[in-house]
């Protein structure tokens, strides 16, 4: 979820800015996840579970994404998964957006190795009936990225989401999410060779029967989900794997003496500007945390976007 957070004119009341800041310091707090400056989903969970271990021994397993046990993984079918650390950054980071090559996990955690760019996810399916159910109490949104990991060879996926409509998760169009596909090699684009997405009927299909050099798809949704249900339908004797990132990094303000000061924590995300909370937002040329800005003349709103 974007964050909006204005900067008041001196003329404006204090207790306007107090309130402000106020409002960031308790989202900050709350935004900031254990071990890297992304919220990304714990493969080893706060009971010290790995997740591959439970899921392979038929059980669910609750772990965390942007909260504490907001996540829930169910198998829908007998099919073996994995913990595995895919590298996607260090000196050959490829065309691969900067979240990934600057995201640094734990191991402790199950969330990487450490290393900037090595993502830990769960590899799954080397069958061909494979279903994993993601439930998110806390909601995926736009602001959060899918990451299906080596789709190569054979394989084909189909992806089904659903949103809560006060009852029951029913299901919801893929029509309109964003994919992205990236080498994780310098040098080498995208091509015809990388997956195929078909949002209409939600099928992910490799583009090639040869063995890439672990390329990255990004599926990004288009509106709020609940849940997500990823089942291979083909492709046995090779796997993919999954992983969750949420971009949504925390925002700080505080006010020094007659300035403002923004503070964030990822060097992978710009700042943005607006004079409205809903207008027009352009980059903000140069600007690096700590941002400083004088209390006087019109209000302003920030926020950040992605590198």
């Amino acid at each position: 979820m974007e964050q909006l957070f204005p900067y008041l004119p001196r003329m404006k009341l204090m207790s306007n800015l107090s309130k402000a800041v106020v409002l960031c310091v308790a989202l900050s707090i709350a935004g900031i996840a254990n071990a890297q400056n992304i919220a990304a989903v714990h493969w080893v969970n706060e009971s010290a579970q790995s997740g591959a271990t439970v899921l392979n021994g038929g059980g669910v397993f609750t772990t965390d994404f942007k909260g504490t046990n907001d996540l829930k993984i169910t198998p829908l079918a007998i099919d073996p998964v994995t913990y595995y650390v895919d590298l996607f950054g260090g000196s050959t980071p490829g065309n691969n957006p900067a979240y990934i090559t600057n995201f640094v996990g734990s191991s402790a955690n199950g969330t990487g190795d450490g290393t900037p760019g090595d993502i830990g996810d769960l590899e799954m399916t080397s069958d061909a009936t494979g279903s994993l159910q993601f439930d998110f109490a806390t909601p995926l949104t736009p602001q959060d990225r899918i990451l299906l990991i080596d789709v190569d060879r054979t394989e084909q996926y189909l992806i089904q989401a659903y949103a809560f409509n006060g009852i029951s998760n029913a299901p919801v169009s893929l029509t309109g999410w964003n994919a992205q596909n990236f080498s994780g090699t310098t040098g080498i684009t995208p091509n015809s060779t990388w997956p195929i997405w078909t949002p209409a009927t939600g099928t992910l299909v490799s583009g090639t029967s040869s063995d890439l050099n672990e390329e990255l798809f990004v599926l990004t949704p288009n509106q709020n989900i609940n849940r997500l249900v990823i089942t291979k339908q083909t492709g046995s004797g090779f796997s993919t794997d999954i992983t969750f990132l949420s971009l949504n990094v925390p925002l700080m303000i505080h006010q020094t003496g007659a300035n403002v000061v923004l503070n964030w924590t990822n060097s992978a995300f710009g700042l943005m500007a607006a004079p409205v909370v809903n207008g027009t937002y352009t980059n903000v040329t140069g600007a690096t945390s700590p941002y400083t800005n004088a209390i006087s003349g019109s209000q302003g709103f920030f926020y950040l976007k992605p590198n």
